[in-house]
């Protein structure tokens, strides 16, 4: 005992250290790798400010070239590429500003830009006007003595300026960059080597246990089967004993009936409570049978799970109630409900037991029950049944799915307590679940999941 006990705490040592150390590596790593990968986007971030600073120039040029051509030919065509580039040019900018959002210096420096970009821009579309209304050699003349070019100069001398601040924090970022990367691959390295050593300490405890939970897997692995095995004997043990139990009964309760019809009144008051007695406990023992036999059909005599309609479900699952929704004046509605994956028999069954619940433990109003249903992601339906009834207390929700269990009375609602329960074993066949909300006096909505047709 000692001795598997000190390999057992050795094992969870091993693990638990390679664990903790594994956890402290991938936290610094992880760390670092954040961080090297923020001086990269900074590298890229100062390599797209250059490059948008380059376009700028380019389509400023290129404004001015166009300029130059309609001036020489007068050719309105020519304008549009002009136009095109007055465009680009002020996207460019506002991409920049945005860009040296960080950098105050950078901040000035575009507003120099954009000043004199509209001072030759502004020059520019003198030089058309001129050139449309009074001719080549008046706008040339302009041109002459306004000395446009050097409003370009000073653009370009802006550019040049801020292309040198941008190329400086390029070289810082790119070296913050590189340092980053080489602590993370030390780090890295340190703790693979870390967690090579731990490894290598656990080795020889880990394959000392490896035969000995190897056994228990197996041992394991048989008391699964065999608790399959015995669930499987118990259900046919319940349907069979249930089965063989009713015919015994039937006799029994048949005679005690017929005790009560001949004899009723003329033996003393004892002996006709005592039959009545005989009479009621038979007739519940009956229905405690017919429900349990009920109850363990759902596993034994469940058939294979196919595309069912559940509003066809439904209908069939009212048209059983008819007597009860009669007599009660209940209003069931419903909205349009899916195709599942379902045994149609037992889903008849699953509506019956909740809609007839809702009848049953009705408020003195009229009964209305409404059943719909949603998509619960992926091939998922969420079934509810919301009525206005009695309610349940919360405290009650677990307890009102477990056999036998009962919230009032038996002189108040007739019943064994098992409808619900065969409603779970139903869903839970189906790989769904069930549950309740509800509060006392404003009534419940019971919930389902099934899934739906998995070829739609």
């Amino acid at each position: 005992m000692k001795k598997k006990s000190l390999s057992n705490r050795t094992v969870q040592w091993a693990f638990g250290s390679a664990i903790v150390a594994v956890l402290v590596v991938s936290a610094i790593s992880y760390r670092g790798m954040a961080l090297s990968g923020e001086s990269d986007g900074w590298v890229r971030h100062t390599h797209e400010v250059i490059e948008n600073l380059q376009d700028l120039l380019l389509e400023m040029r290129r404004a001015e070239s166009s300029e130059r051509g309609f001036l020489l030919s007068g050719d309105e065509n020519s304008l549009r590429s002009y136009h095109d580039a007055v465009a680009g040019a002020e996207q460019i900018e506002t991409s920049i500003r945005n860009l040296t959002m960080d950098n105050a210096a950078q901040q000035r420096n575009i507003t120099i830009l954009v000043r004199l970009a509209e001072q030759k821009i502004q020059f520019a579309e003198s030089v058309i006007e001129l050139r449309r209304t009074k001719g080549m050699d008046v706008a040339a003349d302009f041109v002459r003595a306004e000395d446009g070019e050097r409003t370009m100069d000073e653009f370009h001398g802006v550019v040049n300026e801020m292309e040198a601040e941008e190329l400086r924090l390029l070289v810082v970022r790119d070296a913050d960059a590189k340092r980053r990367l080489l602590q993370t691959k030390a780090i890295l390295m340190i703790g693979t080597g870390l967690g090579l050593l731990i490894a290598a300490a656990a080795g020889w405890s880990v394959q000392r246990e490896g035969s000995r939970r190897e056994i228990m897997a197996e041992a394991l692995r048989e008391k699964v089967d065999e608790l399959n095995r015995s669930n499987e004997e118990l259900g046919q043990f319940a349907y069979i004993a249930s089965h063989d139990l009713q015919e015994p009964l039937r006799m029994v309760a048949s005679y005690t009936q017929l005790l009560s019809k001949r004899y009723k009144g003329k033996l003393d008051s004892d002996a006709d409570e005592f039959i009545a007695f005989a009479v009621d406990g038979a007739n519940r023992m009956q229905s405690l049978i017919q429900d349990l036999l009920a109850y363990s059909r759902v596993g034994t005599k469940g058939k294979d799970l196919r595309e069912t309609s559940s509003e066809d479900a439904l209908q069939l699952s009212l048209l059983n109630l008819r007597g009860a929704i009669e007599d009660s004046g209940a209003l069931v509605t419903h909205d349009p409900l899916p195709a599942v994956l379902a045994d149609e028999s037992q889903l008849v069954q699953l509506f019956q037991n909740l809609v007839g619940n809702a009848i049953k433990y009705k408020s003195p109003d009229v009964p209305k029950i409404h059943v719909s249903a949603t998509r619960n992601g992926g091939n998922k339906w969420t079934f509810s049944v919301r009525d206005n009834g009695l309610g349940i207390d919360p405290q009650y929700f677990d307890r009102i799915f477990v056999m036998f269990q009962r919230l009032h009375k038996r002189e108040e609602y007739a019943g064994t307590g098992i409808g619900l329960a065969i409603c779970k074993k139903i869903v839970e066949r189906h790989g769904g679940s069930i549950a309740v909300e509800s509060q006392l006096g404003q009534g419940s909505i019971f919930r389902f999941v099934l899934d739906g047709n998995r070829r739609k």
